[in-house]
């Protein structure tokens, strides 16, 4: 199911280009609930939405409550819209995580300037360190998972 899946999501500009809002961010919701990286996703930061975050908020909500990891990416389309949905503490909450889970809730948090957003990012000096200075990125996060 993965491999068939990536084939439409990866690389091919037709998602961004047709898909409607709700087709869109069903897409992203299952590219995380499979495993699929967000990075090859053609459009992923320019359709970001408020219901995309929603939705990813929920998800999180549900894998936490399972006892289950958080996909880093996920807060890749969180980010622009935290401000909005008042997501500061389920970022709180993933700044606390995993190296990676770090690294991906400031990336999100250094997408919104807001002061919220600034005091969480700054709470995590040294993830706030490798923002600034460029070295971390969603494109190359998944090299940071390990960690």
């Amino acid at each position: 199911m993965r491999a068939v899946f990536e084939v439409i999501a990866h690389g091919n500009p037709y998602p961004r280009d047709h898909f409607d809002l709700h087709r869109w961010n069903h897409m992203v919701l299952k590219a995380l609930f499979i495993g699929s990286r967000l990075t090859p996703i053609v459009g992923i930061d320019q359709r970001h939405n408020p219901e995309l975050a929603r939705i990813l908020l929920e998800y999180a909500d549900e894998r936490w409550a399972a006892g289950r990891a958080v996909t880093p990416e996920l807060w890749r389309c969180v980010g622009p819209c935290v401000d909005a949905l008042g997501a500061y503490a389920a970022l709180q909450r993933a700044l606390a995580g995993s190296p990676a889970e770090r690294l991906a809730a400031g990336l999100a948090l250094s997408q919104t300037d807001t002061p919220s957003a600034r005091h969480l990012l700054t709470s995590v000096p040294e993830t706030a360190a490798l923002i600034g200075t460029g070295r971390i990125g969603w494109n190359n996060l998944h090299h940071y998972e390990a960690i």
